[in-house]
């Protein structure tokens, strides 16, 4: 359980950092942002699949640590 938890909170880092699945997390909208995110990571977690949108690709000001932190999250997905 210790080592899902700690997944979770991994995985949920993943996606702020990178900026991902922000209308999801805005339903979320009484609470802080990273705790919407570890929701949503946690909902991936228990079997609520749901691929993250990547609301700053196709724009000019992509830089590489987001596109790095993109397939950070495909690598541990």
């Amino acid at each position: 359980m210790i080592y899902f938890l700690l997944y979770t909170a991994l995985f949920a880092e993943l996606l702020y950092v990178s900026k991902t699945n922000k209308a999801e997390v805005e339903e979320f909208e009484q609470l802080p942002h990273g705790f919407g995110y570890f929701l949503i990571s946690f909902g991936n977690g228990i079997g609520n699949i749901a691929p993250p949108s990547y609301d700053k690709l196709g724009t000019s000001d992509l830089d590489y640590a987001i596109l790095f932190m993109i397939y950070l999250i495909w690598l541990f997905n």
